[in-house]
């Protein structure tokens, strides 16, 4: 694996794992704690002068995910994975799946920015597919 794609993933987990340390700390006091967010499973790679990120959303409306890209650096996914209905106000209940609030962000490699990002939730995957434009280092 490169080193710059090595360097984007942790700055990608390291990014996550801040926003939801600032989502936890910014509910009021007097509501019931919220969901804990979760990190869906990714892949992410480069190829050519494209980025490629491939989600695993399964049970996860496309109507509950946003995908957002507004600085050409990061692309920004966020979504709710709600239980099923049939398991709503069941007190005793025992469960290795994950449900809940989720946001991730990814980071261009250094020296490129974001540009056509496309993105399409099928069979429970969301895959984005973005173009990479250098851009020239700052002296």
């Amino acid at each position: 694996m490169s080193q710059d794609l090595q360097t984007l993933m942790q700055k990608s987990v390291q990014l996550g794992e801040t926003i939801d340390s600032l989502h936890q700390k910014a509910k009021p006091v007097d509501q019931p704690p919220a969901p804990k967010p979760w990190q869906p499973s990714y892949n992410l790679y480069r190829h050519k002068n494209h980025l490629y990120i491939d989600i695993e959303l399964p049970g996860v409306p496309s109507t509950s995910v946003s995908v957002t890209h507004g600085d050409h650096s990061l692309v920004m996914v966020k979504g709710m994975k709600p239980r099923p209905e049939g398991m709503l106000g069941i007190e005793d209940f025992v469960s290795s799946r994950i449900f809940g609030p989720f946001t991730c962000l990814f980071a261009a490699p250094l020296h490129t920015r974001l540009t056509n990002v496309d993105h399409v939730l099928q069979n429970g995957v969301l895959s984005i597919k973005a173009g990479l434009k250098a851009v020239p280092a700052k002296n």
